[in-house]
């Protein structure tokens, strides 16, 4: 059990959020006998979750309450609080939730890991040993394949290339570099630096802000109000929207309008610490897995995992410059890097894995 993400952490529930109401939890077995039948629904999986409506889950009154407060399933109650387990369960937050950021934190989040814990003995250690298991099976094929990388070289490689990731260039070789998927570890900051770039970072972003900004649910809350923001990319331009807010046009950007790359008060290092993060993350370890596994292991795992950090950096340049340019102002602080971290949470926590998201 790693729980290092934790340390340090406090945490506060704050009234009128709703924050962990805009996800679509999964049910343990048994977990849907306590709840109303119209709230339960099969994903496309197969397993048992609970029924969006809008912009949030159905069990969600008007003043932003849990209507079924006291049968919510283990998924809901844990909150913040993530486990994904691989070889072993690592302990994440989600550092999109509010009540993680909010000062005067009135338990620490060391509290939250010992209750979600609890989960691995109350009806989440079968989905543990399957994805232990299923990460092993992929561990073993890519070694047979010669795809195989160890991780702490990975995330070695990663602490030297996330410093060059924020600015149009940097954003255009570390694409370039992963683009033949025949990337090895101890050589990634050597292809990164001395990447053939064929692709421009307004058509690389544009791939990204299409596949990110897909779907209705917003992707995080803005403690300013609680307003539950969203993005949507059209025709070649990024909004901003409130998601629960009086329907008016939102302003929309072309992404040569935006502040692409333009920080300050320390927000690129906020950022650049942000990614390096994520990439210690076990997570982003089993999307690259995945990402291996649809191509049919046509690419190495380090190509994989420069895809997933790439994509990290990318969402999160996206995302601060569109909260600095939906305000007015002409380059990113510290407040606009703090939400855009928050936000890409939500979508790294939603990425495809190998391993379990319990």
């Amino acid at each position: 059990m790693d729980a290092s993400d934790a340390a340090g952490l406090t945490f506060r529930c704050i009234e009128g959020c709703g924050f962990c109401c805009t996800t679509a939890p999964g049910l343990l077995a048994g977990e849907e006998r306590a709840l109303p039948r119209a709230l339960v629904e099969r994903k496309p999986d197969g397993a048992l979750g609970l029924r969006l409506e809008g912009a949030a889950c159905a069990a969600l009154d008007g003043a932003r309450r849990c209507t079924v407060y006291e049968a919510r399933p283990s998924t809901c109650r844990q909150f913040p609080v993530h486990l994904h387990a691989l070889d072993e369960v690592q302990v994440t937050l989600h550092r999109g939730c509010p009540g993680l950021a909010a000062s005067g934190g009135d338990e620490p989040a060391s509290a939250l890991v010992a209750a979600a814990t609890a989960r691995l003995t109350t009806g989440a250690e079968t989905e543990a040993r399957r994805a232990r298991d299923n990460w092993r099976e992929f561990r073993r094929r890519a070694r047979i394949s010669g795809l195989w990388d160890e991780p702490t070289a990975l995330r070695a490689a990663v602490a030297g290339i996330v410093p060059g990731l924020w600015t149009g260039a940097g954003i255009e070789r570390i694409y370039a570099a992963v683009e033949d998927g025949d990337l090895v570890a101890e050589d990634a900051v050597a292809a990164f630096e001395g990447a053939t770039v064929e692709t421009t970072a307004p058509a690389l972003l544009a791939d990204v802000a299409a596949e990110t900004f897909e779907g209705e649910l917003p992707q995080v809350v803005d403690p300013a109000g609680f307003r539950w923001l969203r993005a949507k990319w059209a025709a070649g331009r990024l909004a901003l929207a409130d998601a629960r807010g009086p329907q008016q046009p939102a302003a929309s950007f072309a992404l040569h309008e935006l502040p692409l790359w333009r920080f300050r008060d320390g927000a690129e290092r906020a950022c650049a610490d942000a990614v390096v993060r994520l990439a210690g993350r076990d997570l982003a370890l089993g999307a690259a897995a995945r990402l291996v596994d649809v191509t049919g292991y046509q690419v190495t795992f380090a190509s994989a995992f420069l895809r997933v950090v790439a994509d990290q950096a990318a969402g999160i340049a996206l995302r601060s410059a569109l909260l600095t340019a939906s305000a007015g102002k002409e380059a990113s602080g510290r407040e606009d890097a703090s939400l855009a971290v928050a936000w890409q949470e939500t979508a790294f926590l939603a990425l495809p894995t190998v391993g379990a998201v319990l």
